[in-house]
């Protein structure tokens, strides 16, 4: 006689399904579970990756504009059953970490950021979120410094913490982004992949973009505008007369297939664990200029497959974007940043990793 078992459910809180690094990431592991679990997301708003979402199979729940966010949220709670807690980003984690705080169920929550932000709210939020780890069964992070900053900083045991790195598969389909921009072959092609936030960096890209002495230049900044910081950033490229070299393409869709008609990559974020965008240069073979914080060091090895610039020197920005665009061996630096990629990044190991975290703790 066949047992029919009821699966395992999970539960994921997030801000919203808008397109960025942390709400990616969640759909890749959604991929990794579905079928062996019973999926469920509350986000606090809808996005543009919704429809991914559910043609994955996941129930997904959010309030309408018209409706109290609390209150629905609340009612949520309430209602819900499931075996797991898991809480991404800091507002959700606070929100709904509190709103669970008494439940029984397991909890996970994810850092993928460093923890700078807290300076933002008086450190009010790293009280708040010491409070909360001391209710986490596991703290995932995809960063050894995030990792390095829980133990430090917010008095989280090692053994309480697991280091996966991003669920990322290597792309071979490529796509021609210059035809969609009207740029030409000969000139040298340069972007930076970050929603318009400004701990994103670019403003100081912008900044450093003022001094390029090479005239065959255009800069493509990638991303969605955020709190109408596009705004303040057009301000900026007027006031330096760069309208024609650079670019807001705002969002594209699989941006990781058109980065091979890209020759580098700059990432000038201040709060990143672990970025999505230099992985995925990584991954199509390109070089990269980034600042010389300890997450990057994973990714850019200076000199080899790109620079390391230090943090907020605009002028040394400056100097190794004229270095790069210049530079004869931009392709060797490239294939130096596959070979980086294949080293130190594996999907199924990561996927194992992933698979084994929800087992050991609801199974």
């Amino acid at each position: 006689m066949k047992h029919s078992y009821s699966k395992k459910k999970i539960t994921f809180f997030i801000n919203s399904l808008d397109v960025g690094g942390t709400e990616k990431h969640l759909l890749q592991i959604v991929k990794v579970l579905r079928g062996k679990y019973d999926l469920n997301i509350f986000a606090f708003k809808s996005g543009r990756l919704i429809d991914l979402f559910l043609r994955e199979g996941v129930m997904v729940t959010f309030p309408k504009p018209y409706q109290n966010s609390l209150l629905f949220f609340l009612k949520f709670i309430f209602k819900s059953k499931t075996d797991l807690y898991h809480f991404f980003l800091p507002k959700s984690y606070i929100i709904a970490g509190i709103a669970t705080y008494f439940s029984k169920k397991k909890k996970i929550m994810s850092r993928r950021s460093l923890n700078y932000y807290h300076k933002k709210y008086f450190n009010i939020s790293l009280f708040i979120e010491k409070f909360l780890h001391k209710k986490m069964d596991l703290i995932l992070t995809n960063s050894s410094l995030a990792k390095t900053q829980l133990i430090n900083d917010e008095n989280v045991k090692a053994k309480k913490i697991k280091l996966i790195k991003n669920l990322y598969k290597e792309k071979n389909i490529k796509k021609k982004l210059r035809n969609r921009f009207n740029i030409k072959d000969n000139q040298v092609l340069f972007a930076i992949v970050a929603n318009l936030i400004p701990y994103k960096g670019h403003l100081d890209l912008i900044k450093a973009c003022a001094n390029i002495t090479d005239n065959n230049w255009k800069l493509l900044i990638i991303g969605e505008d955020r709190n109408n910081y596009l705004i303040k950033l057009k301000k900026v490229v007027k006031k330096l007369n760069l309208d024609d070299e650079i670019i807001f393409t705002g969002f594209i869709n699989n941006v990781e297939l058109f980065l091979n008609d890209i020759d580098f990559v700059v990432n000038v974020s201040t709060e990143e664990g672990s970025s999505n965008s230099l992985l995925q240069a990584l991954a199509a073979g390109i070089p990269i200029v980034a600042y010389n914080i300890d997450s990057n060091k994973d990714f850019v090895h200076d000199n080899k497959n790109g620079f390391l610039i230090d943090y907020g020197n605009i002028d040394e920005l400056t100097k190794y974007l004229n270095k790069m665009i210049k530079i004869k061996t931009r392709e060797q630096m490239g294939n130096y940043s596959n070979v980086i990629f294949k080293k130190i990044f594996s999907y199924k190991e990561s996927e194992k990793d992933y698979l084994l975290v929800y087992d050991k703790l609801i199974n």
